[in-house]
């Protein structure tokens, strides 16, 4: 066996992702309701802000991955999220998910587990902003394909967001940690027509095991384009934490506006150091899991009335200015 090979995904399959569409689990976070992937930022839109994101997650199992398997496999998972900040220090948001399978010709659409959370910034000191995150697992996945843990997986955790010296309100320099914890309450773990989870999930598989959740980013935003770099250093958890059985990622991406309520984004999730067995009772070989997944989200976000894009302390609906101090 092998490690994965670029993908050769169909521009058909490509064009039908976008209608299926993954939050690709993050909380737009900063203002216009864009964020990052996998790490939140402590930072909440101004009271008002609403947003949609509509993505997308692509990735393929290869046949040499999977023994008796007769044909590659192609998954997009995906699905609809909205966030609304009905105050300037809190914000809330739902998800949606479903996910298409192609296997042997024959193409899978099934739903996903959602997903329902919130954020509560705590407060700004010098240049730190700290943030409480909370979010709840819905349940209304298709369990016999593997889609659903069947439990409710709520999650706690803290964001510190880092804005660096000599940023300013139209070019910043961002440093985000993230820490917190995934309880899982399914114990019997997942498969999907008798295969284990990791068929469908090679990147990062979902599992009987509560995971506890470590991950930085650096964000560079511009006037228009952002570029960041996410590092997961999750661990799960057995009868004590396995710190030396986790996965271990890298994602690259950019954030480009083509409007100011329209964005979007690109990155891709690289695999530094394979899942360990330990994280599913099936105990797959670690060649299964692919060293990549290529992940898409487009934005659609409206600023709340007092939104100060500037920074000089006008609302934009009185500024004459609005993008100029």
């Amino acid at each position: 066996m092998t490690l994965g090979r670029p993908s050769r995904i169909g521009v058909p399959l490509l064009l039908a992702s976008l209608l299926l569409a993954d939050v690709a689990r993050s909380l737009p976070a900063s203002a216009g309701g864009t964020g990052l992937w996998d790490v939140r930022a402590a930072t909440v839109p101004v009271a008002g802000t609403f947003g949609v994101q509509w993505a997308f997650s692509a990735y393929r199992i290869t046949q040499d991955k999977v023994e008796g398997t007769p044909a590659d496999r192609d998954l997009v998972d995906g699905g609809l999220q909205l966030v609304w900040s009905p105050r300037s220090s809190f914000e809330v948001f739902g998800i949606v998910n479903a996910a298409m399978s192609s296997y042997d010709g024959d193409r899978v659409f099934s739903p996903r587990d959602g997903r329902v959370g919130g954020k509560l910034r705590l407060g700004t000191w010098r240049r730190l902003e700290t943030a409480l995150l909370a979010h709840a697992n819905l349940p209304f996945g298709n369990r016999t394909r593997g889609f659903s843990t069947d439990s409710f997986d709520p999650a706690v955790g803290a964001a510190v967001s880092w804005r660096l010296p000599d940023s300013n309100t139209l070019t910043a320099a961002y440093v985000h940690f993230n820490v917190g914890y995934q309880f899982h309450g399914d114990d019997r773990g997942r498969a999907f027509e008798g295969w284990p989870p990791y068929y469908l999930e090679p990147v990062y598989p979902g599992g009987d095991k509560d995971r506890l959740d470590l991950r930085a980013a650096v964000e560079l935003r511009g006037e228009r384009a952002t570029l960041f770099l996410e590092l997961l250093l999750d661990r799960i958890a057995n009868d004590a934490l396995a710190w030396r059985e986790g996965p271990l990622f890298l994602t690259p991406g950019f954030r480009y506006a083509l409007a100011d309520e329209v964005s979007f984004t690109v990155g891709s999730k690289i695999t530094l150091a394979s899942d360990d067995p330990s994280t599913t009772r099936y105990r797959p070989p670690n060649e299964m899991y692919p060293d990549w997944q290529l992940t898409f989200a487009l934005t659609w976000s409206r600023d709340g009335r007092d939104v100060d894009r500037d920074g000089d302390g006008i609302p934009d609906w009185r500024d004459g200015c609005p993008n100029e101090p």
